[in-house]
């Protein structure tokens, strides 16, 4: 439960009790019987906003963020990627919620948010660079049970693995104070430090920068500039 949450509940409970101690002055109880009914009320009410509240990327193999900014001469683009890598699967289903998507043993989740004070440009466009089709198993999205914005598409080219929003049916882009719902896969492989590329509305806004992990290919592998991710590194990848 979140803090708020429960200091919520502690400062009603504190008030609940000044008004049984007062009610035992009132003929009938009346008093006291509204009090438990409110309190009772209050609890429902506030149960139900932590249970609708979504689910965090968190991981007890690898976890992180990395932040994006892009400034145009109209506008500005600047968020945060969270994301998390499971070595369990069964870990991956008790946080989310969801059974882990595809086969590998890895699964890499993602989660877009554009919801720094200074961004006001959309979020159109979310890619892993040089992501291996055939390294990966069950690529897709996955609700975040937190109002986050589903994906219209969602594939490969020659040399990423993308996720694009579409204003279409349901579905619309990644506005300020929007979030992403979780953009997921899995692999046999290794995570690795990897390149990421997000884009603005009509293409805008190209950002590359290596902050996010991906699986190793052969060739990351074999390289010498291979940097293999250590288990549980916290908020930041290694340089």
């Amino acid at each position: 439960m979140k803090k708020s949450a429960v200091k919520f509940l502690e400062r009603e409970q504190l008030i609940f009790q000044d008004n049984k101690q007062d009610s035992r002055s009132h003929k009938g109880g009346k008093m006291k019987t509204k009090r438990k009914v409110l309190f009772l009320c209050l609890l429902v009410v506030t149960a139900a906003m932590v249970q609708n509240a979504g689910a965090a990327l968190t991981s007890s193999y690898y976890d992180g963020f990395a932040y994006y900014d892009k400034i145009w001469e109209d506008g500005h683009l600047r968020g945060r990627i969270d994301f998390a890598v499971y070595d369990e699967r069964s870990e991956y289903e008790s946080v989310t919620g969801f059974d882990a998507p595809g086969e590998g043993k890895y699964v890499y989740a993602y989660q877009i948010f554009n919801d720094l004070a200074a961004s006001d440009k959309t979020v159109t466009y979310f890619s892993i660079l040089g992501l291996d089709e055939s390294l990966i198993s069950g690529m897709g999205t996955q609700d975040d049970g937190s109002s986050g914005k589903k994906p219209a598409e969602w594939g490969y080219t020659t040399t990423e693995g993308y996720w694009k929003w579409k204003i279409e049916g349901t579905n619309s882009f990644i506005y300020k104070g929007d979030h992403s719902w979780f953009l997921v896969y899995s692999s046999n492989n290794l995570p690795v430090k990897g390149n990421y590329d997000i884009k603005g509305p009509e293409g805008e806004g190209e950002i590359k920068q290596p902050e996010i992990p991906e699986p190793a290919s052969m060739l990351v592998l074999l390289s010498a500039g291979g940097l293999m991710l250590r288990r549980k590194k916290k908020y930041s990848l290694p340089v």
